[in-house]
């Protein structure tokens, strides 16, 4: 599961410096968001909303199919209200024999997207925001 793999490769970056951990979901509360990632030393954490797509699909992300009724909304107030930095991380699946991508997007930009009525976001397998996916491992120092 992506969001496991989220994180276990903060885990193993921050080593004893940090740690994320995964909340759970529950058939009678919402899940505010999928990860969170608190730091040593009063540095501001991470609220970690993962998706997961088939690239083969196409090059955009639909913001309303890919969100819950409200939960961009509810993402967005947590963020606001915990003063934690939002991001939107994108599992790309390349398909059978190619190694899985990860796209990243502040959700600063995200909501500039909803607020603006645009209802994509670019999935550009080539641009600044790709974090590789190596020896099961995603470069979330990159993050940093």
């Amino acid at each position: 599961m992506f969001e496991q793999l989220v994180v276990l490769s903060f885990n193993k970056y921050l080593n004893d410096n940090g740690i994320a951990y995964r909340l759970k979901q529950s058939k009678f509360a919402e899940q505010i968001i999928d990860v969170l990632v608190d730091f040593m030393y009063g540095i501001r954490g991470f609220a970690v909303e993962c998706k997961s797509v088939d690239y083969y699909d196409g090059t955009k992300f639909y913001l309303s199919s890919r969100f819950g009724n409200g939960q961009i909304e509810r993402i967005n107030k947590f963020v606001t209200l915990s003063g934690r930095r939002g991001i939107l991380l994108v599992e790309l699946r390349m398909g059978k024999g190619n190694r899985n991508k990860v796209l990243y997007f502040n959700w600063g930009d995200v909501m500039n997207k909803v607020n603006g009525n645009e209802k994509t976001l670019e999935l550009d397998i080539n641009g600044s925001n790709v974090l590789n996916v190596i020896n099961g491992t995603v470069e979330v120092w990159r993050l940093m």
